[in-house]
C-alpha cells in the first residue's frame, strides 16, 4: 500500500502507524506514538496541521490538509492527509483511521502549469508591438529565423490560412531587399 497509514484514539493521540510510515521517516514507532509524528512534520507546516487537527477532534469532524512529511533523507515531500471518525452506537468517537498520499509529483506539476498560465496570459495580455519589437531590430540572417518567428506569431494570434507561407515567405523577401521587418508587418 502506498499510503501512510495511521490511527489516533478518541483524543487525537496517534496509536498506530503502519510499516509504510516508520519506512518512510525511518524513525522508530515508539518514538513517533502519541503526538512524536508531529516531529516529522515541516516547520511551516506544523502549527497549521496542529490547528487543523485539533480542530476535527474537538468537533469531531473528518480531517482533510495537506502537509509535507520529513522523508528518513531528510528531504520533505507534500501529503494529502485525510482521516476520518468511527462512532459506537451512542455516537461517540472511539477511534480516527487516516492515511497520507504522497501529492509531491502533482504539486510540482500544478506548480509548473500555474506558471505556464500565468507566462500565457502576460503574453495574451501585451500588444504585438511590445511583444515583437525584437524582430524587427533585426535583418533576416537567411537561416529562416524571421520565419519561425513569424510562424509562432501567426499560430498565437488565430488559425493558420493556407496561403500564410507565401505571406511570411513574401515579408521576410521583402526585408532581404533592404526593408526591415516592423511590428505592423506583422499582423
Amino acid at each position: 500500500m502506498p499510503q501512510l497509514v495511521w490511527t489516533c484514539t478518541p483524543d487525537g493521540s496517534c496509536d498506530y502507524l503502519s510499516r509504510q510510515w516508520i519506512e518512510y521517516t525511518g524513525l522508530p514507532e515508539a518514538q513517533q506514538l502519541g503526538f512524536g509524528w508531529l516531529e516529522q512534520i515541516h516547520p511551516g507546516d506544523r502549527d497549521r496541521t496542529v490547528a487543523t487537527w485539533q480542530g476535527a477532534v474537538e468537533r469531531g469532524t473528518n480531517f482533510d490538509v495537506e502537509f509535507r512529511i520529513r522523508r528518513a533523507d531528510g528531504a520533505y515531500r507534500w501529503f494529502k492527509t485525510r482521516a476520518v471518525r468511527v462512532r459506537d452506537a451512542e455516537g461517540r468517537i472511539v477511534k480516527w483511521f487516516g492515511s497520507n498520499t504522497d501529492v509531491e509529483d502533482l504539486k510540482r506539476s500544478e506548480g509548473e502549469l500555474s506558471i505556464r498560465n500565468r507566462i500565457a496570459e502576460v503574453m495574451l495580455a501585451t500588444p504585438d508591438e511590445e511583444m515583437y519589437a525584437g524582430v524587427s531590430r533585426h535583418r533576416p540572417r537567411g537561416d529562416g529565423e524571421p520565419l519561425r518567428r513569424l510562424r509562432i506569431h501567426r499560430r498565437g494570434r488565430g488559425a493558420r490560412r493556407p496561403d500564410d507561407d507565401e505571406d511570411d515567405l513574401g515579408q521576410v523577401r521583402g526585408s532581404r531587399e533592404g526593408d526591415r521587418l516592423s511590428a505592423g508587418d506583422l499582423g
